[in-house]
């Protein structure tokens, strides 16, 4: 049988599965603000599978916090 899914949106928090807990995502802009990094560091760690990214609308990414502060 399959384990029941948590429902992927909660308020304003994101389900991520990577830390499989509700989080808040942000823009890569606001990731590099929040880790003191260029744009281009934050690719990498995206690159590099460091952090979970979302799509939203198509081609706009959010990333994880809790997984960038791990990165």
């Amino acid at each position: 049988m399959n384990e029941p899914r948590p429902p992927l949106v909660q308020g304003h928090k994101v389900w991520c599965p990577r830390c499989a807990e509700y989080v808040k995502v942000v823009s890569v802009a606001t990731a590099a603000k929040l880790v003191d990094a260029n744009r281009r560091t934050i690719y990498n760690y995206i690159k590099k599978e460091k952090v979970h990214t979302f799509k939203v609308g198509g081609m706009t990414l959010r990333l994880c916090t809790q997984c960038l502060l791990r990165a």
